[in-house]
């Protein structure tokens, strides 16, 4: 007996995040922290819908689409973990 498992995907059936979708919702978590701990619910659901629309292959397509982006991500992201090192 053989121990190989295939397993095939479906194409993904979500459309690619917009760039400044993604941008203004760092933003916004990166204020909301900003703002104090009683924001901090909204700062990380934010960042879990902007976690949730870069994942698979719609959030690839969205990095590699804009050239910029990746960068902006990244700067936001040092932003934000300086919130919550602060």
């Amino acid at each position: 007996m053989c121990g190989i498992i295939a397993i095939v995907r479906r194409p993904s059936l979500r459309t690619p995040p917009a760039a400044r979708d993604v941008l203004t919702g760092l933003d916004a978590s990166c204020t909301a922290l900003g703002a104090g701990l009683q924001s901090l619910d909204d700062a990380a659901h934010t960042l879990e819908q902007i976690d949730h629309a870069l994942s698979g292959p719609p959030g690839v397509r969205a990095l590699l689409e804009d050239a910029n982006l990746p960068q902006e991500v990244e700067t936001r992201l040092r932003d934000i973990e300086g919130h919550i090192a602060d």
